[in-house]
């Protein structure tokens, strides 16, 4: 007796009974290992910029420097110190959403969009207020000398910057 050229292909006992197993797109196995590696880079960096910041607050014997008052002290001091907490936990957000990412779960997207909405907004913040808190002082404690010249070149290249980042 011969067989149907039309006729189903006969089941094996071997072949699965249960749903398919998901296959992951390349494209996200990269996003979550690049999110890991980088998110392990900004966690361990920021800790050494932190170190960096507290170490030359903490500097004793050194003249009098009007730049690093302005950066260290009042309200952009304020600002960086709670920038290093936030970024030190968003670090932590990326790494997890790399592994959120690769283990194919919905979180780690979510997770990787916030921390990309967190990037953009403190990609516009820290301009502003670094000039408002540290330019802006600079410039009307300068006088009129080759100070004054500094200040500017410095709010023209802070202007710069920014507009880089549009």
């Amino acid at each position: 007796m011969s067989t149907s050229p039309y006729a189903p292909p006969p089941v094996h006992s071997y072949a699965s009974s249960g749903p398919a197993a998901k296959v992951r797109p390349t494209s996200v196995t990269v996003i979550g290992i690049l999110a890991i590696a980088f998110g392990l880079w900004g966690f361990f960096g920021g800790l050494v910029s932190m170190a960096f910041m507290y170490a030359v607050q903490n500097m004793d014997g050194m003249p009098p420097n009007p730049v690093m008052e302005a950066m260290y002290d009042g309200p952009y001091g304020l600002f960086m110190n709670v920038v290093g907490v936030l970024g030190l936990i968003i670090a932590i957000v990326l790494v997890v959403a790399g592994g959120l990412l690769l283990a194919m779960k919905k979180a780690g997207r979510t997770l990787a969009f916030l921390y990309a909405f967190y990037t953009i907004v403190m990609a516009v913040l820290t301009p502003i207020f670094m000039t408002i808190f540290v330019l802006m002082p600079m410039m009307q404690n300068a006088g009129n000398g080759p100070e004054a010249a500094g200040a500017i070149g410095g709010v023209i290249g802070g202007i710069v910057g920014v507009l880089s980042l549009v």
